[in-house]
């Protein structure tokens, strides 16, 4: 059973608890796990032989919708940090060549204060 789980695991995590719960009965919870993610549990109620025989077919489809949520969201978490790493870029950008127009206004205001100054001086 442990080597079909493994091999079915992929990046997937997932915690079961057995009980006994009935003379010829268990009950396994599986709990899937991803991070930052809720995933639904499952119960599978059956026999010891039951359970052997059909464990790993029954969960399948649980690991791999996890497998599927894990790598979605790493997709996801890959695009927003691109994303933001181009907008970050784009604003960098804007800030230097709002600093290069800067620079040219800073200019202007010292041309003014020179024309002002000699229009003050004609004065006298």
């Amino acid at each position: 059973m442990f080597k079909e789980l493994f091999s079915m695991m992929g990046k997937a995590t997932i915690s079961l608890t057995i009980a006994k719960t009935g003379a010829n009965e268990l009950t396994v919870g599986i709990i899937p796990k991803s991070e930052g993610s809720e995933m639904v549990p499952a119960t599978i109620v059956g026999s010891p032989e039951e359970l052997d025989a059909g464990f790993t077919g029954a969960i399948s489809g649980l690991v791999q919708d996890t497998e599927v949520m894990i790598l979605k969201k790493n997709a996801l978490k890959a695009s927003t940090e691109k994303k933001k790493e181009e907008k970050q870029k784009t604003s960098t950008q804007k800030t230097e060549e709002k600093g290069k127009a800067g620079s040219d206004k800073n200019e202007k205001p010292e041309e003014v204060k020179k024309e002002v100054v000699e229009a003050t001086l004609d004065l006298f």
